[in-house]
């Protein structure tokens, strides 16, 4: 237990043999931990660390298991789910769901997933090696419902606000199928020694490591909207790697990981904590768009694909226009324009259709509708 303010260790607690993957459960009643050493994931009560359960992993079938990443249902503190692996191997098995002592009927054992995360308690995403998977959980474990490659790289995944961000730099939007945008952070083969962490209560993007503007270690901020650095802190003074899921946002300006030297144990690895208000200032949240006029606003039937002009203010590059609730592609050109493509199966038969702009969250917001004769 360490003391985010001072960095001192309060307290040391025994939990087991080489503990590895740590997951808190959504109320924070209980912390799962990976004991590599037994090849088993043990339940601490919190905040005492009390010994509850230690349920032995079983299921790749390739030797010993161990559990390579952990995650815990958001709606469920007795269910988790475990990427195992074997000892002696390279890269991760199967991912397989437990409640309290009982492994569920329902594994995912192909595409293999060394890194998860919980959009929700019926949703979890896994990735390893470009191949991001999307697994639909219930009360009987997972199944793969769909899987996207090559559009997410790195090594490990971070999960806020319906987007899914690689280390190595990409966003995916799992609901569309598609990327919303591709950052700085690193490149090369070079993604396991970046974290990120996607903060929206902040709104900001963090990643650690060696970063693209120093060529060596540190902490960039990056507009969670924009994707534009807003910061950044020279950690030259630091040299290792920072293992996957050990970096977060710690108090109210903080960021801590965990920093290791070297490979294989043969230096005890560190926590490091760093203050920066300047990271945390106040994001450029975006403002309810304002539409004031169409150009044209009425076109005769029949007449083809066609170019709308929408004047206004508040537009943002990430603006959407819809037509009729209908997504349609809209071009920003400025704060106070966009230019909506409007296809000629829109505007085929007579009518009026509903216009309407919105800016996305944090801040963000729908406009008031605009009609189209």
């Amino acid at each position: 237990m360490v003391n985010p303010y001072t960095a001192k260790v309060l307290k040391y607690y025994f939990a087991g043999s080489e503990p590895n993957p740590l997951a808190l459960s959504n109320d924070s009643q209980y912390l799962y931990v990976g004991l590599n050493g037994k090849g088993s994931v043990q339940r601490l009560i919190l905040p005492g660390f009390t010994p509850a359960i230690d349920v032995p992993l079983t299921g790749n079938g390739f030797g010993e298991s161990v559990a390579v990443s952990l995650g815990v249902s958001p709606s469920d503190d007795h269910t988790f789910t475990v990427a195992e692996g074997s000892i002696g191997c390279c890269g991760s098995g199967g991912l397989y769901f437990y409640k309290d002592f009982t492994e569920l009927a329902n594994s995912t054992t192909y595409p293999q997933i060394n890194d998860l995360v919980f959009a929700s308690g019926s949703t979890l995403y896994g990735y390893d090696s470009g191949t991001v998977s999307d697994i639909a959980v219930d009360s009987n474990g997972g199944t793969l419902s769909e899987q996207w490659n090559g559009l997410v790289q790195g090594s490990a995944i971070a999960y806020a606000g319906g987007l899914i961000y690689g280390n190595g730099g990409q966003v995916l939007n799992p609901s569309a199928g598609y990327l919303g945008v591709t950052d700085d952070v690193i490149g090369g083969c070079c993604y396991g020694n970046v974290q990120v962490v996607p903060d929206l209560a902040v709104d900001r993007f963090f990643a650690v490591g060696n970063t693209s503007f120093f060529n060596f270690f540190g902490i960039t901020a990056y507009d969670l909207q924009k994707f534009t650095p807003v910061a950044a802190a020279d950690l030259s003074q630091c040299h290792g790697s920072t293992p996957s899921q050990t970096f977060l946002h710690w108090g109210n300006n903080g960021l801590a990981f965990v920093l290791t030297v070297g490979c294989c144990g043969n230096n005890p690895p560190q926590v490091v904590i760093v203050q920066s208000p300047a990271m945390f200032a106040a994001g450029s949240k975006d403002p309810v768009p304002n539409p004031q006029s169409l150009s044209p606003s009425s076109v005769t039937h029949g007449a083809g694909n066609l170019l709308i002009s929408i004047k206004g203010t508040n537009f943002v590059p990430n603006s959407q226009v819809t037509w009729n609730g209908s997504l349609l592609f809209a071009d920003y050109v400025s704060p106070t324009q966009l230019n909506l493509y409007v296809p000629a199966a829109k505007l085929s038969v007579a009518g009026t259709a509903s216009v309407v702009v919105t800016n996305p969250a944090p801040g963000g917001g729908i406009s008031t509708p605009l009609n189209f004769n």
